[in-house]
């Protein structure tokens, strides 16, 4: 049930390269701050503004894993409805590959279906 393997790519050398690398991953290019994926069960919205916490740790370098992100929203293994302390709800989208690495995509319902994380594990 493993995904073929997805392009790790190189890190960023900074913060603002990172979350350059982040957003163009995701199609907004040229002051584009927002756009739309189609997933199996709803579309999510994918804002600039949010993609920004996903890389300021920097020794992770998250950018890497943009394509497997990507590919984990388009062709997850599964779905989980989480609840979260605060009373909301959030969608975790599971990518399981045949590579080093696996994929979690976190989608915030309540902030409308908004890409709010995404972040690898080991397999």
């Amino acid at each position: 049930m493993l995904t073929s393997a997805i392009r790790e790519r190189p890190g960023a050398e900074s913060l603002e390269a990172a979350w350059e690398q982040v957003a163009k991953g995701f199609g907004l290019y040229d002051g584009l701050n927002a756009t739309v994926i189609d997933t199996p069960i709803c579309p999510v919205l994918v804002r600039r503004e949010h993609l920004l916490h996903i890389v300021e740790k920097r020794p992770n370098a998250r950018e890497r894993f943009t394509e497997f992100a990507q590919d984990t929203l388009k062709k997850p293994l599964e779905i989980w409805k989480v609840s979260y302390d605060d009373d909301s709800f959030r969608l975790s989208f599971i990518g399981a590959y045949n590579a080093k690495y696996q994929m979690l995509v976190v989608i915030h319902i309540d902030h409308g279906n908004v890409l709010w994380n995404f972040m690898n594990c080991d397999k």
